[in-house]
């Protein structure tokens, strides 16, 4: 259970000590749990749709951190089903590792969070998924709602469709 001083506290880190904009992050950290309701319902870990993702090692914190000290999250596509597991439910699962270690992980909020995906396996009809509407939720999500700074996105054995949904869905935003 988190005392509210700790609560506060990460979103002034985060914030980098703005009153103004932790408390409009705050806000709408809140407020974009109603709003994306595809990202914030049904969030229990056991949950069969949650344990595949867990169970075949899809995504997990790494316990170490990056040179400049930020925390990595590893995307590992290879024991991916894509009929079973769709992509919404793996960046749920994102943001509720992300919740949880910002209430037990100090250093996330401090010095960032590196992601790094490693796509040699990443199946072709995976990418399909990846609509604008769902990027610039996520990317919304991330950028307004979460006390954290994404310092680098790292991808490993990048194949050229991924490339061009990161041009065309991901940079605009």
């Amino acid at each position: 259970m988190r005392s509210e001083d700790q609560w506060l506290l990460v979103f002034l880190r985060g914030c980098k000590w703005s009153l103004q904009r932790s408390k409009e992050k705050i806000d709408y950290f809140y407020t974009v749990r109603t709003l994306i309701p595809e990202l914030f319902l049904n969030r229990d870990p056991f949950s069969d749709d949650l344990q595949k993702f867990l169970t075949k090692g899809v995504v997990y914190p790494l316990p170490n951190t990056y040179k400049d000290g930020s925390k990595i999250f590893f995307y590992h596509y290879e024991n991916i089903d894509i009929a079973t597991m769709p992509l919404v439910n793996l960046f749920k699962l994102l943001l509720m590792l992300v919740d949880l270690l910002l209430e037990e992980d100090d250093n996330l909020v401090i010095c960032g969070i590196t992601i790094l995906i490693d796509a040699a396996k990443l199946p072709l009809p995976y990418l399909l998924q990846f609509t604008p509407t769902l990027m610039k939720k996520i990317i919304l999500c991330l950028q307004h709602a979460y006390p954290i700074r994404i310092k680098n996105v790292v991808v490993l054995n990048s194949i050229s469709g991924l490339n061009k949904v990161y041009d065309t869905l991901c940079k605009p935003f």
